[in-house]
This record gives structure tokens, C-alpha cells and sequence, in this order.
């Protein structure tokens, strides 16, 4: 995941999506609603890039 995020900064290929670095913490995955509160939270530890995508999808998130 490490190297998806950070290194390789996947995240970018998608639309709507912001990282937001917070040192020395586990990556999180946080869906927001339309006012910008916190709807759904995902520990992203252990995950594989492609369990991320997919969710990612099914959230409705578009790749660029």
C-alpha cells in the first residue's frame, strides 16, 4: 500500500480524491458526504492495491 500511496501516488488517477498525510499513522480510507463529514472510514493496513480499487469503484469514485 506503501508503495501505491506514497511511492507510486496512484491515489492521483482518480477523480475527487485528496491525500492528507498524518505521520506515524496507519493509511485510512475516508469516504465523505456532500458537507464534507466523515461517512465511511477503511483501515488500509494489509491491503492490496487492487482491494482498495474496488472499493474505490464501488464507491462510485472515476479514474481521470
Amino acid at each position: 500500500m506503501k508503495q501505491y500511496l506514497k511511492q507510486e501516488e496512484k491515489w492521483k488517477d482518480w477523480e475527487n480524491v485528496e491525500m492528507k498525510w498524518i505521520s506515524h499513522h496507519n493509511p485510512d480510507f475516508v469516504v465523505l458526504d456532500d458537507n464534507g463529514n466523515e461517512k465511511e472510514r477503511y483501515d488500509l493496513q494489509g491491503w492490496s492495491a487492487a482491494k482498495l480499487e474496488k472499493i474505490m469503484e464501488d464507491k462510485g469514485f472515476k479514474r481521470r
